[in-house]
C-alpha cells in the first residue's frame, strides 16, 4: 500500500482564506459566506417572519391602516382581532395601524383642546401616514413606524 501525504491544511485560494468547493477548479472563489441573520422579534425568531405574503394577507394588512383613517384605532383591532392566529403579516399591520390611531387619536384631541379648535388641522397628518403605510402594506414590506412598530413586534 502506497503512502499517501496528507496535507497538514487544506489549501487557500482566496484572501479570505476560504477553501474552494469540490470539484471547483483551483484559483476559483469560494463562495461568499451567509450573511447574518435578521435581529431577533420579541417571541424570539427573526424579523421578519420568512414565508410567503399572499395576496389576501396584502389587501387585509392595507384595509387595517385605511380603516384608521375613518376610525383611528377601532378599525385596525377589528382586523387584528379577525386575523392574528392566521397572518403574522396581518396581525403586524392591523397592530401598528391600532397603536398608530391611539396615539394620533389622543394627539390630536389634546392639541385640538390646547388650540382651540384650530389643532384638527393636524388630522391630515395621520391622514397621510395611514395612506401611506396601507400601500406599503399592500406592496408586502414590513414597514415598521417608530415606537409603535416596536410595540406591535412585541404583540405578535
Amino acid at each position: 500500500m502506497p503512502d499517501q501525504v496528507m496535507p497538514s491544511e487544506p489549501p487557500k485560494d482566496n484572501a479570505a482564506g476560504a477553501t474552494p468547493p469540490a470539484g471547483a477548479p483551483q484559483g476559483a472563489p469560494a463562495p461568499a459566506a451567509p450573511t447574518a441573520p435578521a435581529a431577533p422579534a420579541a417571541g424570539g425568531g427573526a424579523w421578519p417572519p420568512a414565508g410567503e405574503i399572499s395576496k389576501d394577507d396584502k389587501t387585509m394588512a392595507m384595509v387595517a391602516w385605511l380603516l384608521g383613517i375613518i376610525s383611528y384605532f377601532a378599525g385596525p383591532l377589528v382586523i387584528y382581532l379577525i386575523k392574528k392566529d392566521q397572518s403574522k403579516f396581518v396581525a403586524f399591520h392591523a397592530l401598528q395601524a391600532m397603536w398608530f390611531g391611539v396615539v394620533a387619536f389622543v394627539a390630536v384631541m389634546v392639541l385640538t383642546g390646547v388650540t382651540c379648535g384650530i389643532g384638527i388641522i393636524l388630522w391630515l397628518a395621520p391622514l397621510v401616514i395611514d395612506i401611506v403605510w396601507g400601500l406599503k402594506a399592500n406592496k408586502g414590506e414590513w414597514a415598521e413606524l417608530p415606537v409603535v412598530g416596536d410595540w406591535a413586534r412585541k404583540g405578535l
